[in-house]
Formats: C-alpha cells, structure tokens, sequence
C-alpha cells in the first residue's frame, strides 16, 4: 500500500484544539499532565482519536475512514474471516477471559493512560497483543519467548499526518505490513521503548515524518500473522473470542464511568477500544441476579480501555472472571454490538519470529 497516495491532503488534517470542549486551553498538551477523568471528558467534548466512516463524523474523516478501509481490503493477506487460517471453536454457552494469562506473564498487560490521541495503537498494543501472547504462551503452548510488552510508538507513528488520531484499517495494514513493536530497545540501544512514556512521544513525533526505515526492518522481523476486517454476527464474536483472538472496535460510543459491574452507554467523539472477552455462562446469568436481583438472558462483552483508572466496576465476579484489568467495563451483547458494528477489526493469536523457548508444560 502506498500511504503517500490518499486524497483530500490527507498530511493536512485539520488541526483540532482537543482541550477545547472542556476548557479555553490556547495550546493543545499532552493527555499525561492530566488525569484518566478528564481524557474521558475531552473524548465526550468530540475528540477522535480514531476516524470513522460512520453518519457523525465530519466529511474529511469519513473519506479518510473508507479510502484506508478500502485499501486494507485489496491488500491485506486475509481481508475477512472467512479467508483466514484461523479456526473457530463455538463460543456459545461459554466464557473467555484470556487477560488472565497476559496479566500472569506481563506485569503491565492491560495497563496503561493514553498520553495523545493515540487510542488506536494504546489498545491495540496494550489490550490486543500483549492478550494474545499471554494466549499464545499459556494456552497454545507456542515454544516461543515472551520479550517485552507491545508498545504503540509503530503504530500511532504510521499513522501519517502530525495531527491527532488515525484510523483502524490503517494499524490493520500495518500489523500485516510492518509487524510488531515491543517495550525494548532496538537498533544497538538508538531507540529506547522501554518506558511507556517514551514509547508513546516516539508514535507522537513520528506522526508526520514516518517510522524510521531501519525500526521497521526489526519491526517486520516479529509479526502478528493475521488480521481480517469483521463482519459477522453475534454469535460469530463469541466464536472468535472463545477461539483466542481479539476484536477492536472504533465507535463514537463507550460505557458510562460505572458498572455494576454492567454498564450503559456513553457518547463520545471517535474512539478505539478492545473487546477483550465475554461470558454466556449460566454461572454468570444466576451471580448476577442473585447480586444484582435483575435478571440476565444474553451473553456480556468486556472490554479494555486506554484511559488508565476512569471508571468504577462494582461486583466484579473474581471467582469467574479473575484478575480485574484496569479500566475494563462491561457491556450486554447488544450494546456491545453497537461498537463492534461502527467498524471492527479480527487480530489472530499467531506469532512469527519471535525467539524460542523449551516448553514448559506445566501451569503457569
């Protein structure tokens, strides 16, 4: 694909004072100098950190969002499910919670508050990939190394325009094009990702000028082998998660900053987040009427989210779901489904080129 050749000035994006909505900020600053509240708060303002081809996003955002959609689909190795590899297990009736393995391995899986408008690479690094090397490792017993956590400075620097947000077919093209990058150093020490701070103001300065060709030579050297654009069903997401993937959305909507442990909907501007996994159990459905007193008849989704510490989740059922990620919430199906439906994206547990390991078939 060539990223040069977009239409409508695509390096000229419009620039967009994220501050604005909350407060008569004269420059725009990095979201670090302000707490995960008030991220949320500038996203409920109608800040994107991710375009969208949907009826509320402004004009030069949606051709943006289908011209990028559209070149994914003629390029990528597996543009839909159905041309994948990868094998589908039945989800119905079932529960995944795979952050569970992530979290054992990776002590700052599932961690993290976004310091740009960079939610498209924070969830996808730290909620997608770092999720699917704990599958990988734990599960499918791959004989490969755990190195690093996955990082966001590859992504969000690709993202062409030193304007804020980006879109997910483009991280999509990405991950198939230039592989993954991790929390470490690379090139002999020159760029150092270790700390998630510098990780993040590396994607940020790059946005304009580009990864630099000899990181992505590295980069390409440790893939994820497979990404498809969703476009299935209900039931097809339990499937999918059940069988080990990740799904990321973007949405102009999310859950409100309580959950009991369910939450409702929210409106924002223009946002990635992760579907991370689900629960159709009757063990469940009974916890929760039994703590609730409400009844429950459909599967819920669980999402991750790049904001840090900004919301509340009461009840959150350890015994069945394990260790809490931070900042994750969630959301009956049909809610849920209401942002896998704006725009989705399928990442599939496969790992190429990382270093290998005896295997250890003992628990982790």
């Amino acid at each position: 694909m060539n990223f040069n050749s977009v239409p409508d000035n695509r390096f000229d994006l419009p620039y967009v004072n994220i501050f604005s909505t909350i407060m008569a900020a004269p420059t725009q600053k990095p979201l670090r100098y302000y707490n995960s509240k008030i991220i949320r708060r500038v996203y409920q303002g109608g800040f994107m950190g991710c375009f969208l081809d949907i009826d509320s996003s402004p004009e030069w955002a949606r051709k943006i969002a289908k011209y990028e959609s559209d070149e994914f689909l003629k390029e990528a190795k597996y543009p839909k499910l159905s041309d994948s590899r990868f094998t589908l297990y039945s989800g119905k009736g079932k529960r995944a919670v795979p952050w569970n393995f992530s979290m054992t391995i990776n002590p700052v899986s599932h961690t993290g508050t976004q310091n740009y408008g960079n939610c498209v690479a924070a969830s996808l690094g730290w909620e997608g990939f770092n999720q699917m090397m704990g599958v990988v490792l734990c599960v499918q017993q791959s004989p490969i190394q755990w190195k690093a956590p996955f990082g966001t400075a590859l992504v969000y620097g690709s993202r062409g325009s030193a304007s804020a947000g980006m879109t997910l077919s483009r991280a999509a093209s990405i991950t198939d094009k230039d592989g993954s990058q991790m929390r470490t150093t690379y090139c002999d020490g020159k760029y150092d990702f270790r700390k998630e701070d510098d990780d993040e103001d590396y994607g940020d300065k790059w946005g304009r000028s580009g990864v630099p060709e000899e990181l992505k030579e590295e980069t390409r050297k440790n893939k994820v082998l497979g990404v498809s654009r969703f476009d299935g069903d209900k039931e097809e997401v339990l499937d999918i998660l059940y069988s080990g993937a990740t799904i990321q959305t973007g949405s102009t909507l999310t859950a409100r900053d309580y959950g009991n442990p369910i939450s409702k909907l929210d409106n924002i501007g223009g946002h990635a987040q992760q579907v991370i996994g689900y629960d159709d159990t009757d063990e469940f459905k009974e916890y929760y009427k039994e703590k609730i007193g409400d009844s429950l008849n459909e599967p819920v989704l669980i999402f991750g989210q790049s904001w840090g510490k900004w919301n509340n989740v009461e009840n959150w059922p350890n015994h069945l779901w394990g260790k809490y990620p931070e900042g994750a919430f969630v959301l009956r199906i049909d809610d849920g489904m209401r942002l896998i439906d704006s725009e989705a994206y399928i990442y599939y547990p496969d790992f190429e080129g990382f270093d290998s390991r005896p295997v250890d078939w003992s628990p982790v």
